[in-house]
C-alpha cells in the first residue's frame, strides 16, 4: 500500500508510513541523480528535526531550477518533511590532481 502515491502520502500524513523519511527522501534523491546523466550531483547531506539538508554540485547556470526540483521531488515524496534546505557541497581536490605529473619539470 505504501508504494502508492495518493496512500503514501496519508499514510504519511498520519505518521504510520512503514519507511522513514529518511529512506524516502534518499529514494527520490537516486532518481533526480539519474537524470542529471553526469551533469552535478544532488546528496542527502542530512535530516534532522524533520528538515532535509541536501548537497547540489554542478548544474551551472540551472542550479536554481534544480533546487526547487530537488524540493518539490523530495516533499512529493517525503511529504511528511518540514522543509528542504540546501547546503555547500564540501570542497574535495582529489589528492592526485595535487601531485607533480611526472616528466614535467618546473
Amino acid at each position: 500500500m505504501a508504494g502508492d502515491e495518493l496512500l503514501g502520502h496519508l499514510l504519511a500524513l498520519h505518521g504510520i508510513h512503514p519507511e522513514p523519511a529518511v529512506a524516502r527522501a534518499a529514494r527520490a534523491l537516486a532518481q533526480v541523480q539519474e537524470t542529471l546523466h553526469g551533469r552535478g550531483t544532488v546528496a542527502l547531506a542530512d535530516v534532522s528535526e524533520g528538515v532535509a539538508r541536501v548537497e547540489i554540485t554542478g548544474g551551472g547556470c540551472g542550479s536554481t531550477e534544480l533546487a526547487t526540483t530537488v524540493t518539490e521531488v523530495l516533499l512529493g515524496e517525503a511529504p511528511d518533511l518540514a522543509g528542504v534546505e540546501t547546503v555547500p557541497a564540501a570542497a574535495f581536490v582529489p589528492l592526485d590532481s595535487l601531485r607533480r605529473r611526472p616528466g614535467r619539470s618546473r
